[in-house]
């Protein structure tokens, strides 16, 4: 008997097994997924800079190095964003505005940041709406608020200032439809249950003492004196 009609026929002596554990695995996977199928995602965009210093007015070529701290300045933001201390901010400020539900671990979910050269990048992503947009305006508000901008405590900045300023005066704002990637996302959880349940029922024939074949008895070393016929 050949290895994949072994295989088969330990199948066929665990399917009532197989079929329990697939069923519960596949019903427990799907019940507990909780995909989002529809994102709101809106981008606020910044110019940051460090203000000319005194030098400047004396060597033109001195603005080179405004302009090189100012890179270096906009990761240290992009930095700051992503921190506790700046989610306690807007969180702080959202719950003024009635979101109770809003606190600071949520508001670090939501927001992430990119910065290229001189430019910063606060994207914010929900499944509500209205969350996006608040979120959005008090991220815009704050980061263009001096007092804000002073307490960043950026060490590239020593002490000079750094200038802030909204790149945008329209919110970017974009709906993203997910529910072609939730059904996708349903497949891998049943393949999980399929590929475990198999695993269990080979675990439980490798268990099984019991001899279903003539080369089972064979392994084994006993010889045959006779064998019944199981068909006519």
């Amino acid at each position: 008997m050949s290895t994949t009609s072994q295989l088969f026929h330990a199948f066929l002596r665990h399917w009532r097994l197989f079929g329990i554990i697939f069923v519960i695995l596949t019903v427990g996977l799907l019940v507990n997924y909780r995909p989002n199928l529809i994102v709101y995602r809106s981008e606020v965009r910044f110019l940051i800079a460090q203000s000319p210093l005194a030098t400047t007015a004396e060597k033109e070529e001195e603005r080179y190095y405004n302009w090189v701290a100012s890179e270096y300045i906009v990761y240290g933001v992009k930095d700051y964003v992503e921190g506790t201390r700046f989610a306690e901010q807007v969180s702080a400020v959202l719950t003024d505005m009635g979101y109770d539900e809003l606190d600071t671990q949520r508001v670090d979910d939501i927001i992430s940041s990119g910065a290229v050269r001189s430019r910063l990048i606060v994207a914010v992503a929900d499944t509500d709406e209205a969350v996006v947009r608040d979120v959005s305006a008090v991220v815009r508000d704050l980061l263009s608020n001096p007092a804000v901008v002073e307490q960043l405590e950026i060490p590239q900045l020593e002490l000079a200032a750094a200038q802030i300023s909204p790149i945008d005066t329209e919110l970017f704002f974009q709906t993203l439809d997910l529910r072609r990637d939730a059904i996708m996302g349903v497949f891998p959880r049943i393949l999980a249950a399929l590929v475990i349940a198999l695993l269990v029922v080979a675990i439980v024939e490798l268990l099984d003492p019991t001899i279903y074949t003539r080369r089972g008895i064979d392994l084994l070393g006993i010889p045959v004196i006779a064998e019944i016929p199981t068909s006519e």
